[in-house]
């Protein structure tokens, strides 16, 4: 019997449109990743590299501009 995760992200990637300069700022592009029950996740990277996205996105502080994010209940 395999353990399922209980958080998947799939293929999330987050944009963030700047109306009044007419810009688009990429922020996370493709990210997938599964937690495991007991099992210790860390997410890390260089600044700038979206960790704060991704993690405000599991939360549904922000909505995907693309992907999604998948919760067991």
């Amino acid at each position: 019997m395999s353990v399922e995760p209980i958080l998947r992200v799939e293929n999330f990637s987050k944009h963030f449109v700047l109306h009044e300069q007419n810009k688009v700022i990429p922020s996370s592009y493709d990210v997938n990743l599964k937690v495991y029950p007991g099992k210790l996740t860390a997410l890390i990277g260089p600044t700038g590299a979206g960790k704060s996205t991704v993690l405000n996105g599991i939360y549904r502080t922000y909505l995907a501009s693309s992907g999604r994010i998948l919760y067991r209940t």
